[in-house]
Formats: C-alpha cells, structure tokens, sequence
C-alpha cells in the first residue's frame, strides 16, 4: 500500500501544534500507545494504551530507552500495531520488514505519528498517513519552525532564532529507499569497508576531514610491561596521520578549521587513496576516544570539497539536515561518522542517487552493517 511520510526532527512544542490541529483540538480522539520490547531480540513484551487529555499527555521526548517504541494515533477498538512487518525505533531494521511496517500503519489508521532517528542521534518524527490532502494539512496548516538555539558563527555565541522542523517529505509507492536521501547504519566490524565498495571507483580516492596531524588513533607497547615496571617512551608506539603522510599511506592537504564549534580540537583535511589505509582509520571514527569524520569523493576539486566540508563542520549543530542537502546540490554523495552518542556508533550515507543509496544499505542481512533508518 502506498503511503505518504514526514520526518520532524523532534519538539514537543511542534508535536503538540501538529496534533491540535490535526484533531481540532478535540485531544480525547487521540491515543498513546506504548510498546516495550525485549532488547536485541526485539520481541513485542508489553503494549500500554493511553488516552490523551490534552496536550500534557503527549510524549516529551523521543525515547531514552533504545528497547521501546509508542505511537500517537486515532482512538480506536482495533489493535494499532501493524500485524506485518517490523519496526525497532533505534534498532537493527531489515528494509523489507520496514516498508511492511510503515505500509499497515498506513492501512490500520487514518494518522499515525512515531519516532524516528536513532538512540540520543538525528531523534525525529514520523508522520504517517495514506491520504495525501491529510499529510499537505499536516505541514501546511500550523508553521514546522519552533524556536532553537542557534549558533551565531561570526559573533561565536548562542542567539534565538525560529528553525524549520521539517526534514523531508516523501510519497512512497513500493519502498521508502526509492525515496531517501540519508541512510543511517551501524557497523561494528569493519566501519568504513561499504563506503569505499560501492561509493569509490578502483583507483579512486576521497577527500576526509578529521583529527589534526598528532591524533593518535593507534596506540600499544613494543613488549610487555610489568606491572611495577615504569615504562619508557621507546616502550610506546602511536600511528597519526604524520606517521600515514611519512610514509606515504596518505596525503595531507592541511588544516581545514582551527576550532569547530562545538568540537574540541582542529579539523585537517586529507586524500585517502587506499582502501585499506581508509578502514583503518574508520575504525577510530567514533565519539569514545576518538574523532568524527566527515567523507566526500575524490572527484571533486580540493577547493569544492574544502569549501563543502568546512560548511558542514560550521554549520551542522544543531541539525545536520540542511547543510547535508546543500552539500548534495554539488557532491554526488557525503558521508559522516562517530557523529552519535557514545553508545552508538552510526554512520550517514547522504546521496540523491537511490540506486547508490540502496548498494550502500545492502541486502541488510548481513551482521555487519545494520540499518537503523532512512531519511
């Protein structure tokens, strides 16, 4: 069944504005249905309906526990989770399962609103509906802006300023993929590996901004160190990216930003031309004891990629969204990762290429790469 979707990036101001209207303001015709599941197995273990009074009613937030999921939706005597398919707000999703999921929720009610994104990252909204007139009333009828804290860059501080919510709206008729632009997937055995399969050409390289030149990604000891033993500097080996440019592994293009904000630490720009060098680096693209990284193909001039990639490092806080669709009005493709809580490690795949999108997800049964969700 065909469906029409909205992603929000989460406020419970714009949840409530967006309900009222919906409803008239009548809250009673409305339900938060609560699900908690099983962690990993995700099997469903509890389902908790609520009535909604009013506004105060509503969730006020995404969700703090990876492991549970609710829906806001028309009060009804049906059961309102979807008997076919599978849905894990923040978990391991197979696109198939998903694209059922989505396509019941559709069927069962005329509405249905759902978080989205993933655990403390990208935390959204879902609207979901099969009648295209309802989702246009959804984003037309009440403003998608809310007031946020901006980072003001020139002046380096905080100003208040109105934002628009809205990420994307998309009319899916067989599968959310061939509509997406942003896939966000988890790989905890070889981060980076999928990038550089179906994004990079044989002999091509990418452009990577990350840590400055001392960033010690890799660390150990030449020989084994008694416990009452002190230790010398020559019993201590590091890798940075000096050590990878003296010897040839990678190039070094210099320092793009001397201090991101809200970041600690400069931002160097580098072209990786092997793969091997790239996935060794990936594995340290994380936000505990180590640094994000921002990623853009080779084929683009020094000067574009430099251009497009300090943007994004000054401009992506507090939403990603808008600088990630400016950057692909001039790059086939973007790519970030270890911009996540520390509990996670996500990666984002951003392409207008959906046949690139879709060998970038992959089949999703493999262990390796799991996808937690589409934009």
């Amino acid at each position: 069944m065909a469906y029409q979707i909205a992603f929000y990036e989460f406020h419970p101001e714009l949840l409530r504005r967006k309900l009222s209207s919906l409803v008239g303001g009548e809250w009673d015709r409305m339900e938060w249905v609560r699900v908690r599941h099983q962690s990993r197995r995700q099997v469903v273990r509890q389902i908790r309906r609520q009535g909604v009074h009013g506004p105060e009613d509503l969730p006020v937030q995404v969700n703090p526990y990876p492991d549970r999921l609710w829906l806001v939706v028309p009060r009804s005597q049906q059961e309102p989770l979807p008997e076919i398919g599978e849905y894990h707000w923040a978990g391991r999703n197979q696109l198939p399962s998903l694209d059922a999921f989505l396509s019941d929720l559709a069927r069962r009610h005329s509405w249905a609103v759902i978080p989205w994104g993933g655990f403390m990252t990208d935390e959204s909204l879902a609207f979901v509906t099969a009648d295209a007139e309802l989702m246009q009333q959804v984003i037309q009828d009440t403003s998608n802006a809310v007031e946020m804290p901006l980072w003001d860059l020139p002046a380096r501080r905080l100003v208040s300023a109105k934002r628009n919510q809205l990420i994307a709206r998309h009319d899916v008729q067989r599968s959310l993929a061939d509509c997406a632009q942003i896939a966000v997937v988890e790989d905890e055995l070889e981060p980076g590996s999928r990038l550089w399969e179906v994004a990079v050409p044989a002999g091509g390289s990418l452009y990577l901004s990350t840590g400055s030149l001392d960033w010690e990604f890799e660390t150990g000891w030449t020989r084994e160190i008694a416990m009452d033993e002190e230790p010398s500097p020559e019993d201590f080996w590091e890798t940075t990216p000096q050590s990878l440019a003296d010897s040839g592994e990678l190039e070094v293009l210099g320092e793009l930003l001397s201090q991101p904000p809200w970041s600690e630490g400069s931002r160097w720009l580098y072209r990786v031309n092997r793969p091997e060098v790239f996935t060794r680096l990936a594995r340290r693209f994380q936000p505990v004891n180590g640094v994000p990284s921002q990623t853009l193909p080779g084929e683009l001039s020094e000067a574009t990629a430099r251009l497009l990639l300090r943007r994004y490092l000054e401009e992506a806080y507090p939403s990603r969204f808008p600088v990630t669709d400016a950057i692909l009005q001039e790059a086939p493709w973007f790519y970030t990762a270890g911009e996540c809580h520390m509990d996670v490690t996500y990666q984002h795949f951003a392409t207008r290429d959906r046949e690139l999108l879709r060998r970038f997800i992959g089949s999703g049964e493999a262990e390796q790469l799991a996808l937690i969700t589409l934009f």
